[in-house]
């Protein structure tokens, strides 16, 4: 397994994993941009151009996933994922593993003391492992956040107050 991060995370591996991602995380990419059809091509687009710290895990040389973090404000970050059911379904134990260390490394800079996720609402085992195996906690669920009028569910990772 191979880690990047940042400068050498390329195109063509969220390309990659964009046109194979995982139905619940298309299912997901729907509710919040209110698109009734998945655009593989608005999602690698928008991906790529997220600025932030960003990683892929490749297996072979294959993609498995990729994320990073976006800057919602100074101090607060929001992590993103994709990946393949081929991926999860082999690769789980290490894609969990790196992006643990990833968020805690993350969360140990000294200017940020935030980091958040929101899901589709619904999306229980995802949750689980937000919570179980990354250390985020349940904030809130939010009514109709999601374009389509879908709730969403946000959690957060704060560092402690001085």
């Amino acid at each position: 397994m191979t880690v990047t991060t940042s400068a050498q995370v390329l195109v063509e591996d969220i390309a990659y994993l964009a046109r194979r991602m995982r139905p619940d995380e298309i299912e997901q990419d729907l509710a919040m941009t209110g698109l009734t059809e998945y655009d593989p091509e608005q999602a690698i687009i928008k991906m790529a151009a997220v600025h932030g710290p960003k990683f892929v895990i490749l297996a072979d040389n294959v993609p498995v996933v990729a994320g990073g973090f976006w800057q919602v404000r100074p101090g607060v970050w929001e992590g993103w994922q994709l990946g393949t059911m081929e991926g999860w379904g082999a690769h789980w134990r290490t894609i969990t593993k790196v992006t643990r260390r990833l968020n805690d490394q993350m969360l140990a800079q000294p200017d940020v003391h935030r980091l958040q996720l929101y899901g589709l609402a619904g999306r229980d085992k995802t949750f689980e492992w937000y919570e179980r195996s990354l250390g985020y906690r349940r904030e809130a669920t939010l009514s109709r956040y999601c374009a389509n009028g879908a709730d969403a569910v946000l959690f957060a990772r704060t560092k402690e107050a001085a």
